[in-house]
């Protein structure tokens, strides 16, 4: 069951979770981004953060480090309660934090890829030009998952430098990517809800669903759990790493889903409503 524990003051369009979703981030249209540390109950406004469109957000394991992307402003992230701006004011369309925060990627719309494996400290960008949408971080910040719009699934299996093209996946326009905590599982949602999903790191790849209209996807830790919040339609819940789906709450124009590790909690956005639920049969 969904419930909506909390509304804030703006549309909602990215939201980032620690492993357990206690510590939660919430960013939207032109304000500051908001943070919850008990699950979801409440959100307060994070005086210390830019006024911006955010258009992405992640998060380390713990929540120290929150990395953040938006549509028209600098990429930048949070340690110890400070934003820190790096490189220049771009369109960033995707970021990705792994397990300790020492390796942060965000990518920029029709242009490059950067990553830094120093916490932030520095930046490197990638050679690959191409319309980049979404980006995913294994825990450990080996295998780097992006989603493209208009060609294959690429990904990086040297902490985000040398990203290339995954032959097995399919040309489509990908929207949203997510990736259990090995990277062993890798998935893949396109603007038409194909749901994609490999499971020996991007080798081979399948077809699990087809929504019709495109979304979000999330999994748990193991990618056996997985969310496909649809911006048009329900949210879909898979309990057996995508093989059959069940529908998992109303239809109210998802645009954006998170859970935690172990399935537990999981959080979806819609307008300016924040809504909590479940993946697995267990709850927080």
């Amino acid at each position: 069951q969904w419930s909506s524990p909390w509304s804030g003051p703006v549309t909602w369009r990215a939201c980032a979770c620690d492993d357990a979703c206690q510590n939660i981030v919430l960013g939207g249209d032109n304000s500051k981004t908001y943070l919850s540390s008990n699950y979801g109950n409440s959100f307060a406004v994070d005086a210390s953060s830019a006024t911006a469109s955010y258009s992405s957000l992640a998060m380390s394991s713990t929540g120290s480090y929150i990395v953040a992307g938006t549509s028209s402003g600098y990429l930048s992230y949070k340690y110890n309660g400070a934003w820190t701006n790096v490189l220049t004011i771009q369109t960033w369309t995707a970021v990705a934090c792994s397990g300790t925060g020492q390796y942060m990627a965000g990518a920029i719309s029709n242009s490059v890829v950067y990553y830094s494996s120093n916490y932030g400290a520095s930046w490197t960008a990638s050679t690959l030009i191409t319309a980049w949408s979404s980006l995913a971080y294994s825990t450990s910040g080996q295998y780097l998952l992006a989603g493209i719009r208009g060609g294959k699934v690429f990904a990086s299996s040297a902490y985000g430098v040398s990203i290339s093209i995954l032959e097995g996946s399919s040309v489509l326009q990908w929207e949203s990517v997510a990736i259990s905590s090995s990277g062993q599982t890798m998935l893949a949602l396109s603007s038409a809800g194909v749901v994609l999903r490999s499971a020996d790191y991007g080798s081979n790849w399948e077809t699990k669903a087809i929504f019709g209209s495109t979304g979000v996807i999330a999994s748990d830790a193991t990618g056996q759990y997985l969310l496909v919040a649809i911006g048009t339609s329900y949210i879909y819940l898979s309990s057996d790493y995508g093989t059959t789906w069940s529908y998992d709450a109303p239809s109210y124009g998802w645009t954006s889903v998170v859970m935690s590790k172990d399935a537990s909690i999981a959080i979806a956005l819609q307008s300016s409503s924040v809504y909590r639920g479940t993946a697995a049969p267990t709850s927080q």
